[in-house]
């Protein structure tokens, strides 16, 4: 059993620190240790919730820290170092992410927050871990529900306000879409308050039955398509503007290293040019010393 502290709570006040205690025997990978308490039929992980990308010293290998920024990205605390699971937010889908330390877990939304299943928890709630997953509209309306007011206030202090800029200002350089989370009516809160029959999961207060945005029909996929193509297209979009920003800074280079080779090559000419004029000296210094031995030289008697 391992024993951390998942952040200082001195330096970092301000981010939003869960604790979540998952059930079922812990297989955990080959030389990996767990970061927290880890008993025969549990182990811990840490929800981390804030704005912008998680401080490097924040976190064990496990942990996932929520940034807030709408639409949401979700980071997963890997072996070494942090990584985004959905890096451009709502953009693309991608497999779930598996967890470091522990075989057969992987990370989804429940009614508490993010949480890490079991393959037979995931198929129970109709979810497969072999295909591509994204934090679509139900998935996006699911968290805003989850971060709930509380939280919300809590995280609007002015040094979450200034990580809040910062994302928005890096986000907005690498084209990630910044918006507004939608309005969720009550009734939706209480549709996942009560939501049962799903796979359970434990936090360190309350037992909780995990809860998935609705599985979409066949009608209701195709529908999406158009929906779909256009994220494409902005995908597309934001790598055509990586490549010509690359080919010009590509363009910069050549010209300096064109530069630097014409400069080289005139310190070797002025370098050669001074060899020259050294040996003439050479010379004239030889010719000067022999007319002076000449000169001291006593004449021929007749």
């Amino acid at each position: 059993m391992t024993s951390r502290k998942p952040l200082d709570s001195i330096k970092y006040p301000n981010i939003v620190v869960l604790e979540r205690v998952f059930r079922g025997t812990p297989k955990l990978r080959d030389r990996m240790e767990a970061s927290y308490e880890t008993g025969s039929n549990h182990f811990v992980s840490y929800e981390f919730r804030g704005f912008g990308m998680p401080p490097m010293d924040v976190g064990h290998p496990g942990d996932v820290f929520w940034d807030v920024t709408y639409p949401y990205i979700i980071h997963v605390r890997g072996r070494e170092r942090w990584a985004a699971w959905n890096p451009y937010a709502s953009v693309g889908s991608q497999l779930l992410a598996e967890h470091p330390c522990f075989r057969d877990r992987y990370l989804w939304i429940s009614p508490s927050g993010l949480a890490w299943y079991t393959q037979q928890g995931l198929n129970k709630a109709a979810m497969d871990h072999r295909q591509f997953h994204s934090l679509d509209d139900a998935a996006r309306r699911a968290l805003v529900v989850l971060l709930g007011a509380p939280t919300a206030l809590a995280l609007d202090v002015p040094e979450n306000r200034a990580r809040r800029d910062e994302e928005v200002a890096r986000r907005g350089k690498l084209g990630i879409p910044v918006e507004a989370p939608p309005d969720v009516p009550v009734s939706a809160i209480l549709r996942t308050k009560q939501a049962s029959g799903q796979p359970e999961v434990k936090d360190s207060s309350s037992s909780i039955s995990v809860q998935r945005p609705p599985s979409k029909s066949r009608r209701e996929t195709n529908t999406e398509a158009p929906s779909e193509v256009g994220s494409l297209r902005r995908e597309n979009a934001r790598l055509k503007k990586l490549l010509e920003e690359a080919e010009t800074e590509k363009r910069k280079l050549e010209t300096q290293l064109t530069e630097t080779e014409d400069k080289v090559k005139k310190l070797k000419k002025s370098a050669k040019n001074d060899e020259e004029e050294l040996e003439e000296l050479r010379h004239l210094k030889t010719r000067i010393s022999d007319v002076l031995l000449g000169i001291k030289l006593p004449l021929p008697r007749t």
